[in-house]
């Protein structure tokens, strides 16, 4: 990839197949921790300035509009961010200075939803959604609960894993659960200390 020059035409770039419109809260859900904040905010600036059509944008104004103030600092963040997007193939720049952005923003592969975090690699591929993450956050803090709570009750993990995977809770939650629940972490702890006292 060229040089990006500070002065762009901005464009929309029109492609076939499903996906979601850049300032969508699908966008921000799945697309934020692979793209970063910086380049996320720049492709929801770029798509608002489109409302009205192709627009000519100076990096360094949209640089500052997006609070990146000095104008040396915020251009190389804003040319960084802009080359983000094109990584991820959500942006092009063509040799005549024009930027094109993506739209629609298309549903992530099988490669990119493995990068997630766990809670978001558990939505649905094709229609995430903020109350989605939500029930998501809110069966894993029960999960991590039920787990301490059978641990106190004196259950092993093994018991405590078939237990939560017979109420129909997802594999990966249970694994969560156990893996962070204080129950698990005593456990390990303990395993840990036994073997040091065993030692000679």
């Amino acid at each position: 990839m060229g040089r990006i020059s500070p002065l762009l035409t901005v464009d929309y770039w029109q492609t076939d197949g499903p996906g979601w419109p850049p300032r969508s809260d699908e966008v921000e859900l799945l697309w934020l921790p692979l793209i970063g904040p910086t380049a996320l905010a720049t492709l929801r600036r770029l798509d608002a300035l489109l409302a009205d059509g192709p627009t000519l944008v100076r990096l360094d104004d949209l640089g500052e509009s997006l609070g990146l103030r000095s104008h040396a600092t915020g251009l190389r963040s804003v040319v960084r961010a802009v080359e983000r997007l094109i990584a991820f193939d959500l942006a092009q720049v063509r040799s005549d200075a024009r930027l094109l952005v993506r739209t629609p923003i298309p549903l992530l592969s099988a490669r990119q939803r493995r990068a997630l975090p766990p809670g978001l690699r558990e939505l649905p591929p094709d229609c995430p959604s903020v109350r989605a993450l939500a029930l998501a956050h809110r069966r894993d803090a029960r999960l991590r609960q039920l787990a301490a709570t059978l641990h106190s009750l004196g259950a092993t993990r093994a018991e405590i894993e078939t237990r939560l995977a017979r109420q129909g809770f997802p594999p990966g939650a249970v694994e969560r659960a156990l893996t962070y629940s204080p129950g698990s972490h005593l456990t390990s702890t303990a395993t840990a200390a036994a073997s040091r006292l065993q030692s000679p």
